[in-house]
């Protein structure tokens, strides 16, 4: 679920390296796998812990539960407390 996050910080990476708003260099890490793994396994712990809480403040349910329509109620209908 965070790919498309990840997906497109790097293409408006590359963009900005395109239009000389970034040195060329900014982009050298990419060729080291152990090096990408890492930073884009910490990109998205990053935007995990930033948008699952946002997420969860806002509609009161996980993503995947909002996604596919799934509700947690009592059996009167009342959100649970």
């Amino acid at each position: 679920m965070v790919q498309p996050f990840v997906l497109v910080a790097s293409f408006a990476w590359g963009i900005a390296v395109e239009l000389g708003r970034m040195p060329a260099e900014s982009l050298a890490w990419f060729d080291e796998p152990v090096l990408s793994t890492a930073n884009e396994l910490l990109f998205v712990f990053a935007v995990l812990a930033l948008w699952e809480p946002l997420f969860l403040s806002n509609t009161a349910t996980t993503p995947g539960k909002f996604i596919m329509g799934v509700r947690v109620v009592r059996t009167n209908g009342e959100k649970l407390s």
